[in-house]
């Protein structure tokens, strides 16, 4: 009777989603557009997760058609189109947003020209993992054109106009992972609340780790400092750690210390991280979090958007792996 009688109390403590908002809101008034993208990625999320749940049962799983690529000349499987539409039909009734960027589209959704945010997404991270139901993810970006640039590249570029990124990870639970103003804040859903509920409100990355996470089966194609850098893991015992999502391997990285490596093809001549959709919002985190997000030669904030969907390597983790994984290839 007493733990019946205490369990209000200890419920009243935790902090939805819905009350973060309010709070923000009512904190800074002037950033209520970028906390509608926010709510808006928040209701998109729990969208997709539950068509992830029933994929089998509504045969929702497998490629729309044999002939359907998206950009990047991949199949697009069901779920990959249905999750772009989720999220631009939630982003397309924000009165702020300017522009709207999809990873799975080369045509860019024109908002109105005088408004000022400019919206960037990857639906469905990891989509091939849908089928044997492993963990998939949504990556997604805001730029704020302060200035009214008139091109979205130069926003994009403009240091300081990153204002919001974030995740959702469709795991055994389902993760909402944000930068906004200054922290990174981790929600997880709570199906008594229904509702995701506050879990850390500034989390950082250990300073170290002990695992790494890599495609290792593509070993043939990295350069040989990677194959070196390898070998010096396992040999100081380190763990791997690979789940074909990035927004997973992120996830681990970022829990639990250690280094993530996507390098580039060399036999192939390409890279597969797409830097708008994916990269630059991934850094953004980890980098307030204390972390190092590299594509070898330079820090990913640092690097300037040609093309929307171009790509680059990547390199992430715990800052003293980082800098230990830096040094190792400077010198080799």
């Amino acid at each position: 009777m007493l733990l019946l009688f205490l369990l209000p109390l200890v419920f009243s403590y935790k902090v939805t989603f819905k009350s973060f908002i309010q709070k923000k809101k009512y904190e800074n008034p002037f950033n209520e557009d970028i906390l509608q993208v926010l709510d808006a990625m928040h209701r998109s999320g729990l969208h997709i997760h539950k068509l992830l749940s029933y994929s089998n049962v509504e045969n929702l799983q497998g490629f729309y058609s044999e002939n359907s690529l998206n950009i990047h000349q991949e199949k697009q499987k069901k779920l990959d189109l249905l999750s772009d539409k989720i999220i631009r039909s939630n982003v397309c009734g924000i009165e702020s947003l300017g522009s709207i960027f999809s990873e799975e589209d080369d045509n860019i959704v024109k908002m109105k020209k005088d408004h000022k945010l400019i919206f960037c997404y990857d639906p469905l991270d990891g989509s091939s993992n849908i089928d044997t139901h492993m963990p998939t993810g949504t990556i997604f970006s805001c730029y704020n054109d302060g200035h009214y640039f008139q091109e979205n590249k130069q926003v994009i570029n403009s240091q300081g106009s990153l204002v919001l990124s974030g995740y959702l990870l469709y795991s055994s639970s389902l993760h909402f992972v944000f930068y906004y103003e200054k922290s990174v804040y981790h929600f997880m859903y709570d199906d008594l609340y229904k509702d995701f509920i506050l879990i850390h409100d500034n989390i950082k990355i250990p300073k170290k780790g002990n695992q790494y996470s890599i495609n290792e089966g593509k070993i043939n194609s990295f350069h040989k400092n990677h194959k070196l850098y390898l070998e010096k893991c396992k040999k100081e015992n380190y763990s791997s750690r690979y789940y074909g999502c990035l927004v997973a391997d992120f996830h681990n990285v970022i829990m639990n210390g250690g280094i993530f490596m996507y390098p580039k093809d060399i036999v192939k001549n390409k890279s597969k991280i797409r830097l708008l959709y994916e990269a630059k919002p991934l850094a953004k985190i980890i980098e307030e979090m204390g972390g190092i997000c590299v594509d070898e030669e330079i820090h990913i904030h640092k690097k300037k958007i040609k093309d929307i969907h171009e790509t680059t390597p990547i390199y992430f983790g715990s800052n003293e792996n980082m800098v230990d994984f830096i040094e190792f290839c400077r010198k080799n």
